[in-house]
């Protein structure tokens, strides 16, 4: 027996471009949708009330991994807004538990400071992690590649200049948030020729593609053989959850793993999203 599936879209605290590519294509593969909201200053979810029709149903989110955090944390059922009905507040619990499963997300599997001891592939398998709050002033003599341990993107990966501070490089970045308790993987710079997005669902690669192209961006679905057969032999090295993203980097010595990241919140960028898309719909529609 098939699960009933809905989607769901975040309006607020999504990119633009992600919400308006996502909304296109469920209205034209047909796919029932609704929306959401977050507010910056409140742990609410918004318009929740229209889309809880079926405490059986199933959702699929695109939105960020803050709603993840929200629902984790939820106990009051007035976090899914306001307008309930009785019979929307009396299966709360129920809604919380199907709202939870339309997000692929594992704070702890998705954090490089867990997979970088597994032995994988990595990119940066020589990084080094720091605390940052207890490493505000570290520098180093060279410049060093600095991103952020979690998939929440505390701040922004870029490059540490020699001499540098760790805390003047994020609170440089208007948009860095949280950023005191997070753990900065640093590592030194390395020679990428191209950086490549995949969509893995259920072990499998379903679609790619490029998004990098020597340091510039650069989107195509054109994916070289050795690329794609990479891609293939790595995704069940190690799976964060049954849906995701890894980002495949092609360097002089190889290829190798970049990170991996939720699936929900990721940007396609010139990937078959049709066909992830229906691949999502039908793992969740049959998924015990």
């Amino acid at each position: 027996m098939k699960h009933k599936v809905k989607w769901l879209v975040q309006k607020e605290g999504f990119a633009m471009a992600n919400r308006i590519e996502t909304i296109a294509l469920l209205e034209r593969l047909g796919f029932a949708f609704g929306n959401f909201g977050i507010l910056p200053s409140s742990s609410a979810i918004l318009n929740l009330a229209a889309n809880l029709q079926d405490p059986e149903e199933r959702y699929i989110i695109r939105g960020g991994t803050r709603l993840h955090a929200i629902l984790s944390a939820a106990e009051d059922p007035a976090v899914l807004g306001e307008d309930l009905t009785s019979a929307q507040l009396a299966q709360a619990a129920q809604y919380i538990k199907q709202l939870r499963l339309g997000v692929f997300y594992d704070e702890k599997k998705f954090d490089q400071a867990h997979y970088s001891g597994l032995g994988l592939p990595l990119l940066n398998a020589d990084a080094k992690m720091y605390p940052i709050e207890s490493n505000l002033a570290q520098v180093f003599d060279r410049d060093m590649f600095i991103k952020p341990s979690k998939d929440e993107k505390a701040f922004d990966a870029g490059i540490l200049a020699a001499g540098q501070t760790i805390e003047g490089f994020i609170a440089s970045q208007p948009q860095a948030r949280n950023w005191r308790e997070e753990m900065a993987v640093i590592a030194p710079c390395k020679t990428i020729i191209a950086e490549y997005r995949f969509f893995v669902v259920n072990r499998e690669v379903v679609t790619g593609s490029l998004y990098r192209f020597a340091g510039n961006a650069n989107f195509s679905a054109h994916i070289p053989g050795n690329v794609m057969a990479a891609a293939t032999e790595f995704a069940p090295l190690y799976q964060p959850h049954a849906v995701f993203t890894m980002d495949l980097a092609e360097t002089p010595d190889g290829i190798r793993i970049v990170e991996y990241n939720c699936w929900n919140a990721s940007r396609m960028y010139a990937a078959d999203v049709a066909t992830i898309f229906h691949t999502v719909h039908e793992f969740i529609s049959q998924e015990n």
